[in-house]
């Protein structure tokens, strides 16, 4: 049960409200989601965190429409500027994903296709969601790659996803999810893997987009230390149900539920946010 320090946010940009479900045909497996309810404030920096396993990104990949293969949702809904986005097919979905709701993966590179080039990748994915021209959607791409700020972006289109560092390609990654202008972006451990500097660089980097472009953000994560430093509002989950929900200052000040207090503990970081 969600502690009573949860608040109602006056105008949430995503409101997940009971979502429930688990791998197998409905019904006949454990399930890996209990009762998920949770809000995302609009034009803020959100996280959800946990420990793997606690279900944070199953939750985060069923607000896009991609939850894992066997997954099955038994109830529950997930509202997204006053739509309730469960149930919607595959087509329904692809008109929002990208456009509206974005999400970066853990593995930046992974994500970008291999065989083409950045600006191709940038572009095609402009033209796709957008309809625009070939050469207004290439001026959109040097746009993004700009915007978070990648140097020589002339030459850095022409180049393929292994000619970028771990830092570049999460900044790629970025360009990509940001260049249809969505309304929320989801991030999913966008900094595992990244020497502390680089980490640094692209949470500052996330944090300007947020207050530049009124961007909602949701980082799922493990690293209280991200969270403390950057993050607005936090939600707490373990074994697929949310444990907690408060204001970060809140949270780390005067956690409620014994599992964060646990997570605090283990980062050092109790008290000092």
């Amino acid at each position: 049960m969600v502690t009573p320090q949860a608040t109602t946010e006056p105008d949430p940009i995503l409101v997940v409200d009971g979502l429930t479900g688990g791998f197998g045909r409905t019904g006949e497996s454990p399930q890996v989601l209990r009762d998920v309810s949770f809000q995302i404030p609009r034009g803020r920096l959100s996280a959800i965190v946990g420990e793997t396993g606690s279900g944070k990104s199953i939750t985060a990949l069923s607000v896009i429409g991609l939850a894992p293969a066997g997954f099955t949702r038994t109830r529950g809904s997930i509202g997204f500027e006053g739509r309730d986005l469960a149930g919607l097919d595959d087509r329904q979905y692809q008109a929002i994903r990208g456009s509206r709701i974005a999400m970066v993966f853990q593995d930046a590179r992974a994500s970008l296709n291999p065989t083409f080039s950045i600006g191709y990748q940038l572009a095609a994915t402009i033209r796709r969601h957008t309809g625009v021209s070939r050469s207004a959607a290439r001026a959109a791409a040097e746009e993004a790659l700009v915007g978070v700020r990648i140097p020589d972006v002339k030459r850095r289109m022409k180049q393929y996803p292994h000619q970028f560092s771990g830092g570049m390609a999460q900044r790629v990654a970025l360009a990509l999810a940001l260049s249809c202008r969505p309304n929320l972006l989801l991030l999913d451990e966008p900094t595992t893997g990244l020497d502390a500097t680089i980490q640094a660089d692209v949470m500052d980097l996330i944090v300007e987009l947020s207050e530049r472009d009124g961007l909602s953000v949701c980082l799922i994560t493990h690293d209280l230390g991200v969270v403390g430093q950057h993050c607005d509002h936090v939600v707490v989950m373990r074994s697929g149900r949310v444990v907690e929900r408060a204001d970060a200052r809140d949270l780390f000040e005067s956690p409620r539920h014994p599992y964060t207090r646990q997570l605090l503990a283990a980062s050092e970081l109790g008290g000092h946010a």
